[in-house]
């Protein structure tokens, strides 16, 4: 763990820089974007202070995270269940620290390539869908490894009371994350950007509420389950 630590403060550190970098270095224009709407579009404008801010949320989003799974382990009401699921929590903590360095990096190539009196009109769509996929893809491949715990998981009152209802429903919902993951990253080449989003989307939609409908049915047919 004590590695992991180490790597998630260096995560830390660059996007903390990587945020002064951008902010320090961006042009003098009177406006900047700071919103686009689900088409790619710039639809709000802001100051310097404002892209200031949205820089700066990267670091905080990150040092929240890397709390988080610093004192998980700490919090775990069922002791064993730290041994049993080490190993693919370490693999998502490592996942999403560079998931979210790789975000804070998306977002500071866009301001990096803001030209003096010209405006960013269009949002990549299709590299945040990649984006996302690939850690859907990441993140499927891991789940089923999980075993039943409090505090990471798809936590419904029936995986929590039947360790069939959380092996069966992670795994099958594991499967369905990589399958969604590999339709995003498909519909970009497929389809127009922003379509691809939207499915990405209403997929994750679907399989949480497919989670949440499996869970209970295992847990109902299941004869040691804990009411």
């Amino acid at each position: 763990m004590k590695k992991i630590v180490v790597f998630s403060w260096v995560v830390l550190l660059l996007v903390t820089g990587l945020a002064v970098w951008t902010w320090v270095n961006l042009p003098p224009l009177e406006q900047y974007p700071v919103h686009w709407n689900g088409s790619g579009m710039v639809d709000r404008y802001g100051s310097k202070m404002q892209v200031g801010l949205a820089l700066f949320m990267m670091p905080l989003q990150v040092a929240f995270i890397f709390a988080i799974f610093t004192f998980i382990p700490k919090i775990e009401p069922v002791r064993s269940s730290i041994d049993a699921n080490k190993r693919p929590y370490n693999y998502i903590w490592i996942i999403t620290m560079l998931f979210l360095a790789g975000v804070s990096g998306f977002i500071s190539y866009i301001y990096a390539n803001i030209q003096t009196g010209s405006e960013i009109t269009k949002f990549p769509i299709s590299f945040l869908v990649i984006g996302v996929s690939a850690f859907f893809i990441f993140m499927g491949n891991i789940m089923g490894k999980f075993k039943r715990n409090f505090l990471v998981g798809i936590k419904t009152p029936w995986t929590l009371t039947s360790d069939l209802s959380w092996d069966k429903t992670h795994r099958l919902s594991g499967r369905m994350f990589v399958g969604a993951g590999l339709i995003g990253v498909a519909s970009v080449f497929i389809t127009k950007p922003e379509t691809a989003l939207y499915i990405l989307l209403g997929l994750i939609f679907v399989i949480a509420v497919f989670a949440l409908v499996y869970s209970f049915l295992v847990w109902k047919n299941d004869p040691a389950k804990r009411n």
